[in-house]
This record gives C-alpha cells, sequence and structure tokens, in this order.
C-alpha cells in the first residue's frame, strides 16, 4: 500500500512539474500579450495586371501564421479591386506580428519579374494596433469560434515596382511604408518549372491575361498613371 501511494505521489509530482513548465512556456513564449487579430490581403490595379507568384509574411521562431492565398486567388484571376481587401477578412487565433514580407510577382504590362525581401516596422504595427484598439476602430473578423476584432494588413503592388503595406479597420487607415523594387531576371526570381528559356515561361504567363484587358492595354489604358500615389481607395472607410 506506501509502495502504491508513493508511485502515486510521484506521479501527482511529475503532473505538477509538467503543469509548471507549460505556464512557464506560455507566459515566456507564448506570450499572449504580444499576439493581436489581424488578417491580410493584396491587391493591384485592373489596368495594370500582375501574377503573383508569392506573398506570404515570416514570423518570429518560424511560427506559422495567415496567407494572402485567398486575395492572391483573386489578383491572378483579374478579380480584384485596387485598394480593396479580400471581401471575407477572418483570424484564426491571436498571432505575433509578422516579422519580414516575402514578396515575387511578374509584372504583365512591363513584362518585368521582382522579388523581395522585406523587414517589417514592428514596432509602427503594434503602435497602430494600440492606436486602433484605443479609438475602437478594429474591424470585424471572422473566427470558427466567434468573431473576432482586429485589423487587415493591405498590400498594394502598384505599377513600375512600387509596392506599400498600409493596416486598415474601420474608419482607420496607416500607411506602414511604401518601397521602389528593381527588376530581376527569371533565373533569380522564379522557378522555370518545366519551361526551358525564360520567354516560354514570360509567354505562359501571358495566356492567363483576358483578351479584352490586352486590347484596353493595347489602347493607351491609363498608360500615365503612378498607382503608388493613388491612395484614396485604401484610406476609405470600410474595408
Amino acid at each position: 500500500m506506501l509502495k502504491k501511494l508513493n508511485t502515486f505521489n510521484k506521479c501527482l509530482s511529475a503532473i505538477v512539474v509538467l503543469m509548471i513548465i507549460a505556464n512557464i512556456y506560455y507566459l515566456f513564449f507564448y506570450k499572449s500579450w504580444d499576439r493581436y487579430n489581424f488578417d491580410s490581403s493584396v491587391t493591384v490595379p485592373p489596368s495594370y495586371p500582375m501574377y503573383i507568384e508569392e506573398v506570404s509574411f515570416n514570423y518570429p521562431h518560424d511560427e506559422l501564421g495567415i496567407s494572402f492565398y485567398k486575395s492572391q486567388d483573386e489578383v491572378n484571376r483579374f478579380g480584384n479591386t485596387w485598394g480593396q481587401a479580400y471581401y471575407f477578412p477572418e483570424a484564426r487565433e491571436p498571432m505575433r506580428l509578422p516579422i519580414e514580407l516575402v514578396l515575387s510577382y511578374f509584372d504583365y504590362r512591363a513584362n518585368k519579374f521582382y522579388k523581395t525581401k522585406i523587414q517589417l516596422p514592428t514596432k509602427d504595427m503594434k503602435q497602430c494596433f494600440e492606436e486602433a484598439q484605443e479609438q475602437k476602430r478594429f474591424t470585424k473578423l471572422y473566427n470558427v469560434h466567434g468573431d473576432v476584432h482586429g485589423l487587415v494588413f493591405l498590400l498594394g503592388v502598384a505599377n513600375n515596382g512600387n509596392i506599400m503595406l498600409w493596416l486598415k479597420g474601420d474608419n482607420y487607415a496607416k500607411l506602414l511604408f511604401k518601397k521602389h523594387l528593381e527588376p530581376v531576371s527569371i533565373s533569380k526570381s522564379l522557378n522555370y518549372d518545366h519551361f526551358k528559356t525564360e520567354e516560354q515561361y514570360k509567354a505562359k504567363f501571358f495566356e492567363y491575361l483576358p483578351d479584352s484587358t490586352k486590347q484596353k492595354i493595347n489602347s493607351g489604358w491609363e498608360v500615365k498613371a503612378n498607382y503608388i500615389d493613388s491612395t484614396k481607395q485604401f484610406i476609405k472607410s470600410s474595408l
């Protein structure tokens, strides 16, 4: 009986130790106070169509986070509106803010590839979340366990290699940065896949472009536009 009691006490002690370790992990690694609800979206001008090969965030400690895939698919199907986020924002769970933006894309009109990794201004991002929360400017984000509130990262990929990143809420919009990218060769940007030459790769991209869009572009559709300075859509009250 005494031996069984000692075994029980040892098991109980082990459970207590594991619970303490779990609490320490939660407090010092998970850092619930440093996590936020947010979604992400990408947008391009209809008159300057792009093929987004990759767009993603990198997170601290290689954590998995949200992706741009819904709006990325919309852009690649030529169905997006400049300055507007994907119509159905959602958040799975509170996450740490991203630390890096990864982006590679093909500009149909310029016939150029772009690729970059950009360190994100995490301090400014935290200030935006604190400010929006204080001003009650968070927007509603769908969650399977019940709607939550937060902000949406909105990446604008403009013409001439220009990009900008915003944080948006309800009647809230803050520009995090504008960047100008230099084009890169396909050998340094995208994988050839099963194509043998750069020309074959580009030709495949152009197959996706609707004939109606090609005709508009050939007729000079917004040929002098500079969308990096066209931000009215980004600061509209609603997402």
